[in-house]
């Protein structure tokens, strides 16, 4: 009896130390996604604002200039409107940034209305000297920007700069 009411005592005494080690292990998961808002965020306001098409490839051909000249993308917080739309898709979509993904930068993008709506396409992105590049697929992340004739029609690369 006296043992087990050692036993005790001493396993109450440890109580609060486990429940401290707990207390630190949450608040350093919370400053953890704290910065990874913080950097998404930052992702998201540095590629706001309208941005013209300058490249467009799928399967290893580029998009002819008149389809190029057409399209304009808008970022606004988290949403895209791409114009003009498309028979599947109305243009606007959802993204969603990690720019602390490795080895590339992801952005996934939601279809809000039409055919396709709700189907999300996986892609990386790089932004560097004013050129904004995306290389997005239907089945899976692309690993590189590369839209060659391997890689088909459901894998594109686009390369934006700011209007």
């Amino acid at each position: 009896m006296k043992k087990n009411s050692i036993l005790l005592a001493l396993g109450l005494l440890a109580l609060p130390m486990c429940t401290h080690a707990v207390a630190e292990e949450k608040a350093t998961e919370a400053a953890s996604t704290a910065k990874q808002d913080d950097a998404t965020s930052e992702a998201l306001k540095a590629i706001e604002g309208k941005w013209k098409l300058v490249t467009m490839r799928a399967a290893g051909n580029d998009a002819p200039p008149q389809v190029i000249a057409t399209y304009k993308y808008e970022f606004k917080g988290d949403k895209l409107m791409i114009t003009p739309d498309n028979p599947n898709s109305n243009g606007n979509f959802s993204i969603k940034l990690d720019p602390s993904a490795k080895p590339i930068a992801t952005l996934d993008m939601t279809d809000l209305a039409g055919k396709n709506e709700g189907r999300t396409l996986s892609g990386i992105y790089a932004l560097e000297n004013g050129t904004l590049k995306i290389c997005f697929a239907k089945d899976k992340r692309p690993t590189g920007f590369v839209a060659t004739e391997e890689t088909g029609y459901g894998q594109i690369l686009i390369e934006l700069e700011r209007e």
